[in-house]
């Protein structure tokens, strides 16, 4: 038996062990008995009712019970008794899609769990014979399907990573404005004023402190630098003369301050990336050296905007140093209300829908399997609630499908939006909120397929299921019906037949009386 997660790894096996005990109680007190008494009480009633012309009552009772009893006893005995053993070796975990695509799953075998898997308290798993055949046919019908998706990178996955970047050291944080504030600025004042031509590259590669153009063009960041000692960079007579020496440290450039090996602002700033936003996002973005993803997470990292989601309050933009100025103060405040309200947007609740409802559907199916004997029972073994219940069960393990087709296009939407030759790819890709209207539009998108595409599917698989099973119970009674139908036609042609050769020797037998009493007068 394979599932489709970690998750869904366990719950199956506690499902079919909690399956096992109810059936166990189904069959040990008898319940599972009244079902077929039901059926031949009630047939036996209903042909006590029919009139004196119907024949036989008894072939007509066992008639009816017959082929209803015979149906009852397959599902009994396919769908209620436990046959086939779960093992730690016989269930597993699907990795056709990780190995096709580069991913990582963590097997149960190689956590704390996993001799868990085998048995609970004692107690293994058994299932029957038709609910595994259900289960090994929707999960090859599913993992084939999701085989058939192409491969594609998770910008969702990195997104999330990077809306969750802070950069949580307070001094660094206020290294970061102190270089804003003697580097940047002074750096954008020389721009502004020089007017030099830029091309489309150098005008997005300018909006951020870490410029190769203000690193590399004379005039920059060679010339300004640091108005406060630092203690990394020792005092230099020949840089700092002019500057007060000092046991603080030395004046270093900008250029120094930003990137000497090992010191500079930029290497500190790397290490304060979690290693695991560095995977997902060079997973999911192409970039043509270290360098370049190096810097476009630092740009994203040391933007005003994720500034002010570290709480730092050092600066409030590039354009507004001063947090005295009125105008910096309604930036902030505009920029509070902005990200406040940010945070109750729609894309927060479609993040969590998109994690949580694996999980749900995961659930879903172990209570579907845990509810398999009492449905069974009580239904009185019925063919349409059981091939009904086959088809709904099909289409909650197919929903995997549908939720990595939603995974994908997601992804698809994104790198259309943001990456590379996209309209907003100027913008700096991994800022995956620059196109705040086509964000909307794709979380509207991403919706529709995690919540009613998987909707309308189990709709649609639902009523198929109730009409399927309608369609076989049918045939079924009129088999049987055109049974009885043909067993009362036969024994009313018996019937008829011998009433007549009755009759007819009785007028024969008459006919030869008279004729007697006549020769005798």
């Amino acid at each position: 038996m394979m599932t489709h997660s970690y998750l869904e790894y366990f719950l199956t096996l506690l499902g079919w062990i909690l399956n096992n005990s109810i059936a166990d109680i189904v069959m040990s007190t008898g319940v599972a008995i009244l079902p077929f008494l039901a059926v031949i009480i009630s047939n036996f009633l209903k042909a006590r009712d029919q009139g004196a012309d119907e024949g036989n009552k008894g072939v007509l009772a066992l008639t009816w019970v017959e082929t209803r009893v015979y149906t009852m006893i397959f599902i009994s005995m396919f769908g209620l008794i436990p046959f086939v053993p779960i093992q730690l070796g016989v269930i597993q975990i699907d990795e056709g899609r990780s190995a096709q695509c580069g991913r990582s799953v963590v097997q149960p075998a190689e956590t704390g769990w996993g001799q868990s898997f085998s048995s609970l308290n004692g107690q293994s798993a058994r299932v029957p014979i038709w609910w595994y055949l259900v289960h090994t046919l929707s999960k090859g019908v599913t993992a084939a399907s999701v085989a058939s998706l192409p491969c594609g990178t998770e910008l969702r996955q990195a997104q999330i990573a990077i809306d969750e970047m802070r950069l949580e050291d307070p001094y660094l944080r206020q290294e970061v404005g102190d270089f804003v504030r003697d580097c940047y600025a002074s750096a954008k004042v020389i721009l502004f004023d020089e007017r030099p031509s830029l091309t489309q590259e150098q005008v997005v590669d300018v909006g951020w402190i870490g410029s190769n153009y203000f690193m590399t063009t004379p005039g920059y960041y060679d010339r300004e630098y640091s108005r406060t000692p630092r203690a990394s960079w020792p005092y230099d007579k020949t840089r700092d003369a002019g500057l007060p020496a000092n046991k603080g440290g030395g004046f270093p450039t900008c250029r120094q301050w930003w990137s000497d090996s090992g010191v500079g602002l930029r290497d500190r700033l790397v290490n304060e990336v979690p290693a695991t936003t560095w995977e997902r996002v060079r997973n999911a973005i192409t970039f043509s050296s270290q360098a370049e993803s190096e810097n476009a997470l630092l740009r994203e990292l040391v933007s005003p905007k994720r500034q002010r989601l570290s709480q730092g309050g050092i600066y409030n933009s590039y354009n507004s140093l001063d947090p005295s100025l009125g105008y910096g103060q309604a930036t902030a405040a505009a920029a509070t209300i902005g990200t406040g309200v940010s945070g109750m947007t729609f894309f927060p609740k479609m993040h969590a829908v998109r994690e949580v409802i694996p999980v749900i559907t995961a659930y879903v199916i172990m209570v579907a399997v845990i509810a398999l004997p009492l449905v069974l029972v009580l239904s009185g073994y019925e063919l349409k609630v059981f091939i009904s219940v086959s088809i709904i069960i099909f289409a909650l393990h197919f929903l995997h499908f549908w939720f990595e087709l939603a995974r994908w296009l997601d992804s698809r939407l994104l790198d259309a939006l943001y990456n590379s030759g996209g309209p907003n790819s100027g913008e700096g890709f991994l800022d995956f909120g620059a196109d705040s209207a086509g964000g909307m539009y794709v979380d509207f998108a991403t919706s529709l397929m995690f919540l009613f595409v998987p909707a309308m599917w189990l709709g649609v698989l639902g009523w198929t299921g109730i009409k399927s099973g309608e369609f076989a119970a049918s045939a079924m009674g009129s088999a049987g019906a055109g049974k009885v139908g043909e067993s009362q036609a036969e024994g009313q042609r018996q019937v008829k037949s011998a009433s007549t050769s009755l009759g007819n020797s009785f007028n024969e037998g008459v006919k030869e009386g008279l004729a007697g009493k006549k020769k005798k007068g």
